[in-house]
């Protein structure tokens, strides 16, 4: 949707690559897989990129964000760095969710989906079970796009 060329970059076993990799603590591996932080490339400076959480007056800030960093090139180049493409598509989606509050949204019908797991189905209807399913049926059938 933010960029339908670069979809071929990680669909499949191609989401692997080196490409799209990033050595980061656990905390902040969280937090970029969450959208929480971004990385902004710095203008005119290859493979370097303004790291920062996407809420800029976020209260807790637990590590000391914003900062720039070089990302590590081996000499050999026999490790490709992270596409500079597929990090502006993550920050891209990141402000939108951030932006439009869907984010949010999106944690609690998550989170709605792993209480069906441990707790029953509801007769009120207030179970989000036809989501749940559909979720779990796209997963398992390797769909990318679940209506």
């Amino acid at each position: 949707m933010f960029n339908p060329t670069a979809f071929h970059l990680i669909e499949g076993t191609d989401i692997d690559r080196p490409m799209n990799a990033l050595t980061l603590t656990h905390d902040l591996h969280r937090l970029f897989g969450n959208f929480e932080v971004a990385f902004e490339p710095v203008q005119n400076q290859e493979h370097t990129y303004r790291i920062d959480f996407v809420k800029t007056k976020r209260i807790w800030r637990a590590y000391n964000l914003p900062v720039t960093r070089e990302l590590f090139i081996t000499p050999d180049r026999n490790i490709e760095p992270p596409l500079r493409q597929l990090l502006e598509i993550h920050r891209a989606i990141a402000r939108i969710l951030h932006l439009s509050a869907a984010g949010e949204h999106i944690d609690r019908v998550i989170q709605d989906m792993e209480k069906l797991k441990v707790e029953p189905v509801y007769s009120d209807g207030s179970s989000r079970i036809g989501e749940y399913i559909n979720y779990k049926l796209a997963h398992q059938l390797g769909l990318t796009h679940v209506h």
